[in-house]
C-alpha cells in the first residue's frame, strides 16, 4: 500500500539512477570510439583486397603440402 508518496519516492529514486546528461555524451562518444576502431583502416581494406580471389575460382591445395613432398610422395618428375 505505497500510495502516491510511494510512486514518488520510485520516481525520483529512478531520477537518482538514470545517468546524467554528461554520462550520456560520454557513453555515446565511447560508442563512437568502439566503432571507429572496430572498421578496418584503409591499408588493411587494401591488402586484404590484394589477396581476394579476383576470379571466383577456388584453388585446390595439394594435401601433400609444398611441391618438393608432392613430388616424392607421387615419386614423380613434376608436381600436381
Amino acid at each position: 500500500n505505497g500510495g502516491p508518496q510511494g510512486a514518488e519516492a520510485e520516481s525520483v529514486d529512478d531520477l537518482l539512477k538514470a545517468p546524467t546528461a554528461k554520462q550520456r555524451q560520454l557513453m555515446d562518444a565511447g560508442d563512437e570510439l568502439r566503432k571507429l576502431l572496430a572498421e578496418p583502416t584503409t591499408r588493411q581494406s587494401l591488402i586484404a583486397q590484394k589477396f581476394m580471389n579476383k576470379t571466383q575460382n577456388m584453388a585446390q591445395f595439394c594435401p601433400n603440402g609444398s611441391r618438393a613432398d608432392c613430388r616424392r610422395v607421387l615419386g614423380s618428375a613434376a608436381a600436381c
